[in-house]
Order: C-alpha cells, then sequence, then structure tokens
C-alpha cells in the first residue's frame, strides 16, 4: 500500500487513513471517513462505538490510504 494525494479520495463513507501536515510542521495521521454531517459533506475521525468528530486540520490534509485488511484469526 502507498500513500496516494488527498485530490484522489474516495467520497463514499469507507474509512480511510488520511494525512495532516499541520502549521506547526508536524504530521497527524488519522483513520477517518466522508460523511453527510447534518446536510455538510466533510471528513470525520471515526471514532470509538461510531462517534466520529471533526478533523479541525482538513485544509492541511496531503495524502490517503486504504486501510489493511483485517486479520483473518
Amino acid at each position: 500500500m502507498e500513500w496516494k494525494p488527498i485530490e484522489s479520495t474516495p467520497k463514499d463513507g469507507r474509512s480511510i487513513l488520511l494525512l495532516a501536515k499541520l502549521p506547526s510542521g508536524e504530521i497527524e495521521c488519522y483513520v477517518a471517513r466522508w460523511i453527510d454531517y447534518y446536510n455538510s459533506l466533510e471528513w470525520h475521525i471515526v471514532g470509538v462505538e461510531g462517534v466520529d468528530s471533526e478533523i479541525y486540520y482538513k485544509d492541511h490534509l496531503t495524502h490517503w490510504m486504504s486501510l489493511p485488511e483485517t486479520p483473518k484469526e
């Protein structure tokens, strides 16, 4: 698996990895999905027990990657 440019992200509701380069130079990685949130389509971090939260640095997203397959065992 390789990182791909943010412009090519799938926006179909599946969870993916997103990479953001923050203004401070730090790098953050999120498990996120594109959702309709109160009639506004946007990226949200996939949370525990299905509770999502907004990505605050969405203007700094640079790359994405599919999640790996889950273990067979």
